[in-house]
């Protein structure tokens, strides 16, 4: 693989760049090995293994639970009439 060069300027004046040298899974680089060496899971290290392409299994939706509903309906105390309102969390 060749090395890749990526500029982004975070904020006016703040340039950051990198360089990608290899893309190689976690389980083959030196910080892996490193850090299940004398654990059970040092057998796991495999210096040789390969990044590989899994399709893409999609989004899939169920109907809604019906136990959940909205706030206001449940009697919570939110009630903002006919106007939208927006939760964070």
């Amino acid at each position: 693989m060749q090395a890749i060069t990526i500029q982004k300027e975070l904020i006016p004046g703040y340039i950051v760049t990198m360089t990608v040298k290899a893309l190689k899974p976690f389980e083959s680089t030196e910080v892996y090995k490193n850090r299940v060496a004398g654990t059970a899971h040092e057998g796991t290290y495999d210096p040789n293994k390969e990044n590989k392409y899994k399709d893409a299994t999609g989004i899939s939706g169920a109907a809604q639970h019906p136990s959940y509903t909205n706030v206001r309906e449940k009697g919570n105390g939110i009630d903002t009439g006919t106007e939208k309102q927006y939760l964070l969390v």
